[in-house]
């Protein structure tokens, strides 16, 4: 629901930001009603998603379009990503890609978690992984 929010706020030229505990919206067009009040519906929801981002982003994390989600590179051909599901939970996975457009090795890391854990569990591979190389 939280992405598709997001992407509909897009489509219409517009920007969701966080400041404190309250969502700003900018847009270059007009937005329809039916989309504001779901606006005002998940603002709590949306206010988090924003505040992750902001998190993720002090980390270094690549911020997906439209609160999909966060990527970090491990290597030139591998990738850990934490994916935000349809029901709000939070899963992190690792991809590792040759010349071919699947993934030749990848591993689901921990699924169904919030944020903060999927979070703490995404850095904690990736202190592991750089340690390791």
């Amino acid at each position: 629901m939280i992405c598709r929010i997001l992407r509909e706020v897009r489509k219409y030229g517009g920007f969701l930001s966080k400041e404190g505990d309250k969502l700003r919206l900018e847009q270059s067009e007009p937005i329809p009603e039916p989309l504001k009040e779901q606006l005002r519906t998940h603002k709590k929801e949306l206010l988090a998603v924003l505040a992750y981002e902001e998190e993720a982003k002090k980390r270094k994390w690549l911020v997906l379009p439209d609160g999909m989600g966060f990527e970090k590179r491990l290597s030139p051909s591998s990738a850990i990503y934490i994916f935000r599901e349809d029901d709000g939970s939070y899963t992190v996975w690792r991809g590792t890609w040759g010349e071919q457009k699947q993934p030749y090795s990848e591993k689901t890391i921990i699924e169904g978690v919030d944020f903060k854990t999927a979070f703490d569990k995404a850095n904690n591979y990736v202190q592991w992984f750089q340690k390791k190389g």
